[in-house]
Order: structure tokens, then sequence, then C-alpha cells
């Protein structure tokens, strides 16, 4: 399965899963890990990348740093639930994984 792939199956799937547990706040605590998304590589020449940055805020990191914590870890509640869905919704794959290395 392509990486993009995972990505479009994790936004269709997650969203649900969340709505099921939202009622029990007190047994679970969800979070959300971006990885390759500010930073990837660009093609200037074969066998010559440069790095390209996405990110809007200032992040100047190299591809395979690219961690975010997008949502931090707390208790599921409901208003929690809707940061996750949105910043799930907005999120595009771009540059690689931190697990290359």
């Amino acid at each position: 399965m392509k990486d993009n792939d995972k990505l479009k199956k994790g936004k269709r799937v997650l969203p649900g899963i969340l709505d099921k547990l939202v009622g029990r706040e007190d047994q679970y605590r969800v979070g959300l890990i971006f990885y390759g998304r500010r930073a990837g590589w660009r093609k200037v020449k074969p066998g010559k990348f440069e790095r390209k940055l996405l990110d809007e805020n200032g992040w100047a990191g190299n591809p395979g740093d690219d961690v975010e914590i997008a949502v931090r870890l707390r208790s599921l509640k409901q208003t929690h639930v809707v940061e996750v869905k949105a910043a799930l919704e907005n999120a595009e794959p771009y540059g690689e994984t931190p697990l290359y290395r």
C-alpha cells in the first residue's frame, strides 16, 4: 500500500472510530502526530536534489526530521475529536518518513 493510500484510508476510517469512542473519555487518550508533511526534496537535475519546505509557520528542518505533534495527547472529549478531525482533514503527504535512517 502506498503512503498516500494509507493516509486516505486513515482519513476515511479514523473519524468514525473517534466518534464511537468519544463517550468513554476516561478510558481513552488520543493525539495526532504527522511526519513528512512540511519538508521534502525537489529534483534540481539528475542526481541532485535540494530541500523544499512547505511549512508557512517557519519550520526549517530537514525532511527526515519532519515530525510534528498536530494535536496533543489528552482525554477524548467531543471538542478534542473535532480538533483531530480538522487536523486530519487538512493533512497532505509531502516528504519522507523519519524511519528511513
